[in-house]
């Protein structure tokens, strides 16, 4: 996972920090935002992290080398967990809160020091992140599609992968679903792509077109001989 995660950014964008003997990347992101990701072995390693969130953030603070003031309030830092399928499915589909998601709400809903998300994945899931370290864009052209979105409502076990891509949009918000949406679905083409389209249909001459501008727009402003130009097009 942690090959797969890191290559969703530029390498220029890491920023050089270690934090005791956790495995770490911090990068640094447009308009001064900041994502330090933890990647975890245990649920353990996930509750001691989120207890040393005083002693990490004054770790951060006295690394001179990296440290700028708009980390104080920008900083997203990611716990990424790898869980059975038993705890990552129990709640979506028993409705029950496991005690998973108990820990996993105390550490989101705090926001001291820098907001905290937890990125959970099955075995399943791991897999395919090694099966596609830096192809994240031809997945998403591949999955974002609403016949993929079908396909996990009815059976979200079954589509992992769907699962697994739409938990990376929530918890990493540099990452723009809409972008994917745009162009696999017709309803969120642009206006020029949609005329260009129709355009091809019907043969229209675009030359033609440009050209009968370019007359309208030297007509115009004389109303007689706008209308006397609107009598040539007819004839």
């Amino acid at each position: 996972m942690k090959d797969f995660i890191e290559a969703l950014f530029e390498s220029q964008q890491r920023l050089t920090f270690q934090y005791k003997n956790y495995s770490v990347s911090f990068y640094s992101g447009q308009y001064k935002s900041y994502y330090m990701i933890f990647f975890l072995k245990n649920q353990e390693e996930l509750l001691s992290l989120w207890k040393e969130r005083e002693e990490l953030f004054q770790k951060i603070k006295d690394s001179e080398d990296i440290y700028e003031s708009g980390m104080d309030k920008n900083i997203l830092c990611l716990y990424c967990l790898e869980a059975s399928d038993e705890e990552y499915y129990e709640t979506f589909e028993t409705g029950t809160i496991n005690e998973l998601s108990k820990k996993i709400s105390l550490i989101e809903e705090d926001l001291s020091y820098f907001t905290k998300h937890v990125f959970l994945y099955t075995q399943k899931m791991q897999q395919f992140a090694q099966e596609h370290v830096g192809k994240f864009e031809s997945v998403c052209r591949q999955y974002i599609a609403n016949e993929q979105f079908i396909s996990y409502k009815e059976d979200s076990r079954g589509n992992y992968v769907y699962d697994f891509l739409m938990n990376l949009f929530i918890k990493l918000p540099f990452l723009r679903f809409e972008v994917y949406q745009r162009e696999n679905q017709k309803e969120y083409r642009t206006v020029e792509s949609f005329i260009q389209e129709k355009m091809e249909i019907y043969s229209i001459d675009q030359e033609k077109i440009k050209s009968i501008v370019r007359q309208l727009e030297e007509q115009v402003e004389d109303e007689d001989k706008f209308y006397g130009w609107l009598d040539t097009l007819t004839d």
